[in-house]
């Protein structure tokens, strides 16, 4: 394939990147009345042609391009396609948001779609140097959306914390790819996996489960898993809130491709079950998860605060999304991945209420859970909010009619299946354990005391008719995926 061919491949990063400039040129034409809405558009448009696009790319089948740097395949395409829904998602939530006063509209806007070009390449990394570069390009990007929110302290704080623990983070996973680059000779991740499997020797094979650890342990960071996830309650309650949701999943979806790529090119489980390592990674998978699920839930109990409290969610999810790589197999993969398309819905769809209930227009929110209060009383607005964030919470703790019950009835299929039992038993409880948590918030918006209920009325809520649709629209494909999870074509 010659250049232009190949770069006809990575077509949806190359219009994003164009309407990354267009929109770039424009804010700086555009006087600032109605700046913010034409920018936008412009935004979901260049991600609505660059989806469409990569539709398109689901026919191409298996390629590798760029010297084997970047790796096109069923994969790389459903990744992409959910961090361009993520890029929709976070515009029309912070559209007029007044927690983004601090951000210039071109600004934000440019932050934004270079972390999801950035997410991306890392979902098509095929090359050490490529997954390493396109997580610090991730990375970087996110710092700055942290701190962008102006003279709040909790946001410094928390871009302080992403920025040390990032550091150390990329170390360690600099570290990991070092000694796979030593003991196998290659930077490909297929030729790594192919000079592993040579390998016999007791010291080498201790070296590669060692070199393991430690890249596992640098991605752990970027997607909240524990002991590496300290980070994240205070960057989701410090950031501004549009940008605590985009935080949430899309480097999860990012984070968990790179995985699977290194599951399947690496440890190549589907060509051999010969590789030594392959057990012991699996177990580690397994603890990583079960410890993750569980200080992700029991820590969330404790929360008063909704932002802190989905923060830790997220890392429970976080764990178990892990579950279905300490039973790895094509069964399990495709379970991974309906769980990342259920989690982008309902943790959207929660943040989405969490904005409208506690935005204020001094740049500051109101999100203990107290202001939550009679939620479902304060006029249509309030009740529609409850209504939705009801079907949110449910279809977070798994339970059916709703999408989140088929994505860990997958996962549990897929560890019972490969008779990981132990992993199912501590994720079931979890399971309860997080119904609690959840439960509080529901409490809160209909079961609340009229005299614990604050504003009524609803004039605090913010409420435009755009967070609303989207509200009803992720309402919508909750419900539809959880009835008809046969519509998600998985790769």
């Amino acid at each position: 394939m010659n250049l232009l061919q190949q770069t006809a491949t990575i077509l949806p990063e190359v219009i994003l990147t164009a309407g990354l400039v267009v929109i770039l040129i424009i804010d700086l034409i555009l006087k600032k009345q109605n700046k913010d809405t034409i920018l936008a558009i412009l935004a979901v448009a260049t991600y609505g042609i660059s989806f469409f696009v990569l539709l398109g790319q689901g026919s191409i089948g298996n390629l590798y391009v760029f010297q084997g740097q970047i790796h096109i395949d069923g994969l790389a395409v459903f990744a992409r396609a959910l961090l361009l829904i993520i890029g929709v998602i976070a515009v029309i939530l912070s559209l007029k948001n007044p927690e983004l006063k601090g951000f210039l509209p071109g600004e934000f806007h440019l932050l934004l779609m270079a972390s999801i070009i950035g997410g991306m390449f890392m979902s098509m990394a095929s090359n050490m140097v490529m997954v390493y570069l396109s997580i610090e390009f991730v990375s970087i990007l996110s710092y700055l959306l942290t701190a962008a929110k102006i003279k709040n302290a909790k946001a410094y704080e928390g871009a302080i914390k992403y920025v040390l623990f990032g550091a150390v983070s990329s170390g360690i996973l600099l570290f990991g790819l070092s000694y796979l680059y030593g003991i196998a000779g290659s930077l490909d991740l297929a030729e790594v996996g192919k000079g592993l499997r040579n390998i016999n020797s007791v010291p080498e094979m201790t070296l590669i489960w060692g070199a393991f650890a430690f890249v596992i342990g640098g991605l752990a960071y970027k997607i909240s898993v524990a002991p590496f996830h300290s980070w994240c309650p205070d960057v989701y309650e410090g950031a501004a809130t549009p940008v605590t949701t985009f935080f949430s999943v899309g480097p999860k979806v990012a984070g968990f491709a790179i995985i699977i790529r290194i599951f399947e090119e690496v440890l190549n489980v589907k060509a051999t079950q010969s590789l030594f390592t392959q057990e012991n990674i699996f177990f580690m998978m397994g603890v990583l998860s079960t410890i993750t699920m569980t200080i992700g839930n029991f820590a969330a109990l404790r929360q008063t605060n909704v932002k802190r409290l989905l923060a830790y969610s997220s890392i429970a999810h976080a764990g178990y999304i892990l579950a279905g790589f300490s039973a790895y197999s094509a069964l399990s993969n495709q379970a991974i991945l309906f769980y990342l398309f259920a989690y982008v819905l309902m943790n959207s769809g929660a943040f989405l209420v969490a904005i409208a209930v506690g935005t204020r227009d001094d740049q500051t929110d109101a999100m203990d859970i107290e202001n939550f209060s009679g939620l479902a009383y304060k006029g249509s607005r309030g009740a529609f909010l409850a209504s939705i964030m009801t079907v949110f919470l449910v279809s977070l703790t798994g339970i059916p009619p709703f999408v989140g019950f088929i994505g860990k009835y997958y996962i549990f299929n897929a560890l019972i299946v490969k008779e990981v039992y132990w992993v199912a038993i501590i994720a079931a409880v979890n399971t309860v354990v997080s119904l609690f948590y959840y439960a509080r918030i529901l409490k809160a918006m209909f079961f609340a005391k009229e005299s614990d209920i604050q504003d009524i009325e609803g004039k605090n809520l913010y409420s435009p008719t755009y967070i609303m649709a989207l509200g009803l629209i992720l309402v919508a494909l909750t419900l539809t995926f959880g009835i008809f999870p046969e519509l998600i074509t998985l790769p």
